[in-house]
Parts: structure tokens; sequence; C-alpha cells
């Protein structure tokens, strides 16, 4: 034990000094020049994740891979492409920002300084945490084959779907004159649309599963709600593929289903620009986008509306973190509480968290905004946050509810998206959700634990009490 410990312990030296360097390669770099610091800046959490791995679960099923990796693609991409960006205009995206030079190298320092802190945290907290290195090796080759799933989840896949159609109405899904649900009331945006995503998940979980008539039924459902998403003309039709590939991953973790979800991701880049399109054809609905998609040529697609759509992330972060808009102390502090909105004082304070009418301020950008102070306690408190959730993940993973630890990491994922291109409040929600999640777990397990120890106390009671019947049966007949 004390070798495995002192390898631990070598693994975290390791770990350090390799940070170490790279943040002291920074001011080397920039006494060659701009383009050496800019290169170091993109190679440091890249180095940090690099270090990293060997205490983190697989990449896939790694809450710190998630967020570390998609605040990189933010920071570098954004960074290297933000001419070519700011050139789309208002394309797949609701502002257009052009940021200075120093603002863009001075968003790339911060996202580059806050993603290696969050990696680094996290790192030190795991292997605090973790028992044994073996303990993590073993677990990054586990693999796993669920069992086939109850007819009830099948059933209930099915309750988000008739909450559309109930609520939207089938005319208005087949076609209608308006883009948006919402713009009419409908609860289906509100409610319905992000049921509907989460069933997609789990329609793939049945399908990966089950065989036979249960398949036939995933299957039924996947197109059904590929309908649904597609009359809807958002993003969530996109995201259907990744969506159904991670319900089939969740089901059953192998070489297959691992190649499955990066052809996926594949898909879902390519149908991002359909969305965009939508959202400018003459008429909205199921027949109206199917007519659209007939015509529509890849070579016609937006793409760079598409890119623009998800990397106009990394000016939105600049512009907040170091426009015009000034934030103090008491902002974040009502950003992070958790309790309601009226209760924090949210609305108070709400008009002022917005680049436009349809832009929120980034909550990386929020941070930034204020100080350096509130951008590295939280970057330290979110990497700790994120390792108690890689742990959780694997214990799940270990204990057969992949369908927990799945939830788990699209709610991390969610977290990693409203950090770059929503309010930090949107962002602590789904932190909320991952903390009540994992307790609401744990409380209900201990409660099965405690009837289970009830039960088999009972049980002992009744079989010592039957084994005291038949002894006095047994000395009476002697008698």
């Amino acid at each position: 034990m004390k070798s495995l410990r002192a390898i631990d312990r070598t693994d975290v030296i390791f770990f350090m000094v390799s940070v170490g360097l790279l943040i002291l390669l920074v001011p080397a770099l920039a006494a060659i020049g701009p383009g050496a610091l800019v290169l170091a800046l993109i190679l440091l959490p890249i180095g940090a994740l690099f270090a990293a791995r060997r205490a983190l679960n697989a990449p896939y099923l790694s809450p710190t891979f998630i967020v570390g990796a998609f605040f990189t693609f933010i920071g570098v991409g954004g960074y290297l492409l933000r001419d070519l960006l700011a050139s789309a205009g208002f394309r797949g995206a609701g502002i257009s920002i052009m940021l200075s030079e120093a603002e863009s190298f001075n968003t790339l320092v911060l996202i580059s300084s806050m993603t290696t802190v969050v990696i680094a945290a996290s790192y030190v907290c795991i292997k605090g945490a973790a028992k044994r290195n073996d303990e993590i090796r073993e677990f990054r080759k586990f693999e796993w084959v669920s069992k086939d799933p109850s007819i009830l989840i099948v059933f209930a896949t099915i309750v988000p779907l008739l909450f559309i159609v109930v609520t939207v109405g089938v005319n208005d899904l087949i076609a209608r004159s308006y883009y948006l649900l919402g713009e009419r009331g409908s609860f289906a945006v509100s409610l319905g649309a992000p049921m509907a995503t989460a069933a997609v998940v789990v329609v793939g979980y049945v399908f990966g599963a089950s065989r036979g008539t249960k398949r036939l039924l995933a299957i039924a459902l996947l197109v059904s709600y590929a309908v649904v998403l597609l009359s809807f003309g958002s993003r969530r039709f996109a995201l259907i593929p990744i969506l159904f590939a991670l319900g089939v991953f969740v089901a059953s973790n192998t070489r297959k289903t691992r190649i499955g979800l990066v052809i996926a991701a594949a898909l879902t880049a390519a149908l991002l620009p359909l969305p965009l399109a939508f959202r400018g054809a003459p008429g909205h609905g199921l027949l109206p986008y199917l007519e659209m998609f007939r015509t529509l040529s890849p070579l016609d697609a937006d793409w760079l509306g598409a890119l623009n759509n998800v990397l106009v992330s990394f000016a939105i972060i600049g512009r907040t973190a170091f426009g015009l808009i000034d934030m103090n102390m008491t902002d974040i502090w009502i950003s992070v509480n958790p309790i309601g909105g009226d209760s924090a004082g949210w609305y108070e304070i709400a008009h002022k968290m917005r680049l436009n009418a349809y832009t929120p301020t980034a909550g990386i950008g929020e941070l930034a905004n204020v100080g350096w102070i509130p951008v590295t306690v939280f970057a330290l408190a979110l990497g700790a946050a994120l390792a108690w959730v890689e742990l959780a993940v694997r214990r799940q993973v270990q204990s057969g509810a992949q369908v927990v630890a799945a939830m788990l990491l699209g709610l991390t994922a969610l977290f990693a998206l409203q950090m770059v291109q929503y309010n930090l409040r949107s962002a602590i929600r789904m932190l909320v959700y991952l903390a009540a999640l994992e307790l609401a777990r744990r409380f209900l397990l201990l409660i099965h634990r405690s009837l289970s120890k009830n039960k088999e106390r009972r049980r002992y009671i009744d079989q010592r009490g039957s084994t005291l019947t038949k002894s006095r049966e047994s000395v009476e007949l002697g008698r």
C-alpha cells in the first residue's frame, strides 16, 4: 500500500511540475514574440489535459475532460478564426461582435488560464480521493452490457411525444406561418422540447439494450421524435444522432458503440446548418421543412453560420469581460445563489446581464468582468466539483447505473455550454441539478439499504423463532 501511495504522490508531483513548466513557458515565449506567446496559451490547457489523463476517466466518461476540452475548443477555435467569424455577422447568431486585437488576446488568456486551473484542481482532488492508481487504470478499461430494459421504460419515452402533440397540435406541427412555437405561448418549448431531447437518449438506451419487439418500438419512437423535432426547426433536431448514439453507448460500452459516437458526432455537425436555414424559410413546420430539405444542397448550407453559432461564444465572453458593462461582486453572489430569482434579487440586475435583446452575457466573462480573484476562486471550486462528479460517474458505471451516469455527463455538458453562451446563473443551475441528482440517488440508496437490513433482521428473527420452536418440540417429544 505504501508503494501505491508513493506512486500517487509521484504522479501528483509529475502533474504539478508539468503544469508549472507550461506556466513558466508563457513569459519565456513572450520574450520571443507575440506569436510564440499565443502558441504557449494554446498549448497550456491542452498540455494540462494530457498530463491529467491518467487520473481521469476515459474521455467519454470524464466530466473534467468534457468541460476542459470544450472550453479549450472555444478559446483556441474562437481566437484562431476570429476574423472569419467576425465576417459572418449575424449568420448563425443573435449578435455580431468584432473584438479588438487586445480584447481577443485577453479573452484567450482568460479562457486558457481558467481551463488550466480547473483541470489542475480536478486532478489534485481526484488523486486525493482515489484509493489507488490501479483503481483508475482498471476503470478506464471497464466495459459493460446492460440487461434488457423494462417495458415500462419504453412506455415512459412515449409521454414527451404525446405531450408535444397535444400541447402544440398536429396542424401546427405539420405547417404554420411562424418559426418559434414559443412565440404563441406554447408550453412545448419550455418543457416538451427538453423532455423530448432526454427521451431520445432513453430511446437509444432501449435500442442498445433490447432485442425483438422492444428494439422495433425504439426505432419507431426514434422516427417519431425525429419528425417532431424537425417540425420545431431547432438545433435539437441536429442533436438526434449524437443523443441516440449516447443512449446506445450507455446500454453497451463496446468498441462499436464508441465508434458510433464518433460517427454520430460527425452527423450532428453535418446537420447543424439545417436549423439555421429553417429560420429563414417562407413557411414553417414539417412539410415546409421537408420540401426545403429535399431541395437543399450541402454546397448551399451555411457552414460558416453553423460554425459561428458555436464559436461566437469566444466573442461573447470577450465582450462580457472587457466591454462597457460594469459588474461587481454583488452581481456574482446573486448569480451563484441557487435560490429563486425573486428572493436572490436576480430580476433587479437581469437587465444589465445582456449584450442585446437576444444575447445574454457569458458566465466566464461575468467572472472576469469583476476581476481575476473571482475567476480563480470559481475555477478552483469548479475543479473540485468536477472531481466529485468524476468519481460519482465512476461509481454509477461500476454499480450498473449507467443511465444515472449518462444524466450526470449530460448535465455537465450543458453546464459547459451555459458557461460560454449564457449567464453564470444559468450555468450554476446545472451544477445544482447535478448535486440534486447525486444526493437524491444516495438518499434513495440509503433508504433501500435500510429497508434491506430491516428485512434481513426480520428474516433472522423469524428463523431464530422457528429454530427455538423446533427445539422445544424436540424436548417435549423426548420427555
